[in-house]
């Protein structure tokens, strides 16, 4: 009888623990279903946020490569929102979020971005870097929510996912005694004065650099005003600067052709190799340079050609040795590089990111101290530049390039030369195809 009961006991037992056993399966099954919809959703989080970034700094990258930093304004600045506008969108739909194209509309707004409005154009608290937001959804608004899966069983049918990402480009030198400079690493011995040669004013316009007078009522204007610190033109040629001609090593004065003293020497051979070369150091806003006498003529032509990959006298196109710079409009970048029949890497006919024909030299206002062989310069700011030709002519070696960017110096104290900028702020190196950085900032 005992054993009866017992067995009766051990039976019910046996269903509670089916029961909870039961339970505990589903409710596990549950938890698990739910962890990997997290999961998804995480992986599909970072792949947005992947492509907010990326399109944030293919924006910006625009406003750094277009002249309009540092405080740039007028219509050719603010018509390059549109293009920043539209070069991000391009970059983030070019990524997958959730094996998916993100859908970002391009359309501007009021920041933050949100709803359907995917990008806006932010200010930053010094006013001189300019800033893009992109919002990156897959979301309702979009209508391209992200689907779940276990979670289907509780009625979550979708669910939304967005990032934000907003960039800069950052004028280091711009307004702020403890910002950190800009020091360039790689400077070749040239030096311009600051006057845009393809371009005349009234004498009495703001932007007339006095130093710079083409006749008796009409003078070149700056490239960047001393007062504003501000690009005078920028945007695109033949209304901006960038993709403008400039003509180097033109006689300047009497022993001067604007050649200048990286450490190299005074010696003609000296400064043909610094020119093919990188001569080693790093200068910024306020530093000085010391003149380079004499014309120092073909071999100034050689270490041209020797650093585009030519010969003398061959301008660059679609079919010379060197690499050749196309200026562009609308929405794409300002300007294309492709690579020349002489391009040491193989790149011949391929669009490429960096050229060694890509070279930066300072600027100066046009007053010097000093003479002869020891006159000196402050530098005031910085010109990108793209060569194109070197060629012997008489008395002469006109060297030609194409005006990629401009650097302005909102301060002339943060010098470079044996310091790394103001104390604890370091420097900031600039190069390769943009002299200017870009940055995330969110």
């Amino acid at each position: 009888m005992r054993s009866a009961k017992v067995l009766r006991r051990s039976r019910r037992n046996f269903g509670s623990t089916l029961t909870i056993l039961a339970f505990s399966m589903l409710v596990l099954t549950a938890m698990i279903g739910v962890a990997i919809d997290l999961v998804a959703f995480y992986t599909v989080r970072s792949e947005a946020q992947r492509a907010a970034d990326a399109a944030a700094l293919a924006g910006a990258t625009v406003f750094a490569a277009s002249g309009c930093v540092g405080g740039a304004s007028g219509a050719s600045c603010a018509g390059m929102q549109a293009t920043a506008a539209a070069r991000a969108t391009a970059i983030g739909n070019g990524n997958l979020v959730g094996g998916a194209n993100p859908a970002i509309s391009g359309a501007i707004g009021a920041c933050p971005p949100t709803g359907s409005n995917d990008i806006c154009f932010p200010t930053d608290a010094s006013g001189t870097n300019p800033r893009i937001s992109v919002m990156v959804q897959r979301s309702a608004t979009h209508g391209n929510a992200m689907p779940t899966f276990f979670a289907k069983v509780f009625g979550i049918q979708t669910v939304d996912i967005s990032a934000q990402a907003s960039a800069e480009a950052f004028s280091p030198t711009g307004g702020s005694s403890t910002a950190p400079p800009i020091c360039l690493t790689c400077i070749i011995p040239f030096i311009a004065v600051d006057c845009d040669t393809n371009r005349t004013v009234p004498k009495t316009d703001p932007n007339a650099n006095p130093v710079c007078t083409v006749t008796g009522s009409t003078n070149n204007p700056y490239f960047f005003n001393p007062t504003t610190k501000a690009v005078v033109n920028p945007g695109t040629a033949p209304n901006g600067i960038i993709g403008e001609t400039i003509i180097l090593h033109g006689n300047m004065g009497p022993s001067d052709y604007g050649t200048t003293d990286l450490g190299q020497g005074n010696g003609a051979s000296a400064t043909a190799d610094a020119i093919s070369s990188c001569q080693a150091g790093k200068w910024g806003c306020g530093d000085t340079l010391e003149l380079v006498p004499g014309k120092k003529t073909n071999q100034i032509a050689d270490g041209v050609a020797t650093r585009i990959h030519s010969t003398q006298c061959v301008a660059a196109s679609s079919s010379s040795p060197q690499d050749n710079i196309t200026v562009n409009a609308g929405s794409s970048p300002p300007f294309t590089i492709t690579g020349g029949t002489g391009n040491p890497y193989g790149l011949s006919g391929q669009t490429i990111t960096t050229s060694d024909s890509i070279v930066t030299v300072p600027v100066y206002d046009g007053t010097s101290t000093g003479n002869g062989s020891h006159t000196t310069f402050t530098i005031i700011g910085f010109l990108q530049l793209f060569l194109t030709e070197a060629c012997h002519n008489k008395s002469d070696d006109p060297v030609t390039a194409v005006i990629m960017n401009v650097i302005t110096c909102q301060s002339l104290t943060n010098g470079c030369s044996g310091t790394s900028g103001p104390p604890g702020s370091g420097f900031v190196s600039g190069g390769g195809a943009n002299a200017i950085p870009v940055r995330l900032v969110q």
